[in-house]
């Protein structure tokens, strides 16, 4: 069942945006522009019209999220049994002429920006991402170069 819009955060970069749900599911990006085609659609169905899940592997008992002062960095965190782990979600500020470069005038991924840590005892991760559409999103679902999968094509991993 999808959540609530109500449920999503937004991070983004001034061209486009993301909508992080409360289960550290990005669940909607259209990129690299507003108007382009969807990455990740699961906002509109199911987890199948593409998401990038970056979870705890254990039950999660409490999720907390807040916006790091006045920008778009998102903390979210999970409690489980054994321990929190803290997701950081944002997406690098670009320079409005120069796309490629951010307002220090230094070389930029625009792709979201996911880290994770663990804060009180070591954690497994599950980390879940689907594509949507034919064309090659490599940079916008964050595969690494020589992993070409087909659209649809889950790219899981567990740490």
């Amino acid at each position: 069942m999808t959540p609530r819009i109500e449920g999503y955060a937004l991070i983004g970069d001034c061209q486009t945006a993301a909508l992080v749900g409360r289960d550290g599911s990005i669940d909607w990006l259209c990129f690299p522009r507003f108007d382009s085609p969807a990455c990740f659609a699961a906002l509109l169905g199911a987890p199948d019209n593409g998401r990038w899940l970056l979870a705890p592997a254990e039950r999660v008992s409490e999720t907390r999220r807040s916006y790091r002062g006045e920008t778009l960095v998102l903390d979210t965190t999970f409690t489980t049994a054994t321990g929190e782990v803290t997701v950081v979600d944002f997406m690098p500020e670009v320079d409005p002429v120069d796309k490629t470069r951010n307002r220090d005038d230094q070389p930029t991924d625009r792709c979201p920006q996911r880290n994770a840590r663990c804060a009180v005892a070591r954690e497994r991760q599950r980390q879940r991402r689907m594509h949507t559409h034919a064309e090659d999103h490599a940079a916008a679902d964050g595969r690494r170069s020589g992993d070409r999968g087909a659209p649809g094509r889950a790219l899981s991993h567990a740490w």
